[in-house]
């Protein structure tokens, strides 16, 4: 921990229906996902504005980061923030970058979540498409950390999440590319860990 202090994880309570909780005391503090306009990484971006935090997310479908900002400003106003961005695209995510700052002034949160799967066995992957997955997964990866490190170095509780698969660990010949392009990506994932 900075300055050697142990990190604060909360508050821990009983609701009044006895379920345990944790409070994560993030409530001011900002975060960014990618692919953030359905399943885990539109689910990452409701628990956050759950907790009190503003949230950035982006994805590639104006559509749908329209509808998702829209119905999210229903209830947390202006602490949501919907942009079209892809993370492969180096000006997108530093143009990303620059709307994230002027609205929060802030990030501390960087969630990784953009992605897919290939469902192929290894004859049924070509060249184009080994590259292609492994585009995504690695520079998908590090390029929105490029582009958000200078933020998040000025956040005393930076943090960064790899959603990532169990295939990363165990590998599935029907989904061989991924399996690779994950498993892959989890090195630098693990060495970037601040």
């Amino acid at each position: 921990a900075a300055g050697g202090r142990a990190p604060h994880l909360g508050t821990f309570g009983l609701s009044r229906a006895g379920v345990r909780f944790v409070n994560l005391e993030l409530s001011g503090r900002a975060a960014v996902v990618t692919g953030g306009t359905s399943g885990i990484g539109l689910s990452a971006v409701r628990r956050l504005l759950d907790e009190g935090m503003s949230v950035a997310f982006c994805a590639r479908d104006k559509t749908r980061v329209d509808a998702v900002t829209q119905e999210l400003a229903r209830s947390a106003g202006d602490r949501v923030l919907g942009v079209v961005a892809d993370v492969l695209d180096v000006a997108a995510l530093h143009a990303f970058r620059a709307e994230v700052e002027a609205r929060f002034g802030r990030v501390d949160v960087l969630v990784h979540n953009a992605g897919r799967s290939r469902m192929a066995g290894f004859d049924g992957v070509s060249d184009a498409d080994w590259t292609e997955e492994f585009e995504l997964k690695f520079f998908g990866l590090l390029r929105p950390t490029r582009a958000f490190l200078p933020l998040l170095r000025k956040s005393d509780a930076a943090s960064m999440v790899y959603v990532s698969s169990l295939l990363a660990k165990q590998p599935e010949r029907r989904l061989i590319a991924t399996s690779a392009a994950r498993g892959g990506a989890l090195n630098p994932a693990k060495s970037m860990s601040f």
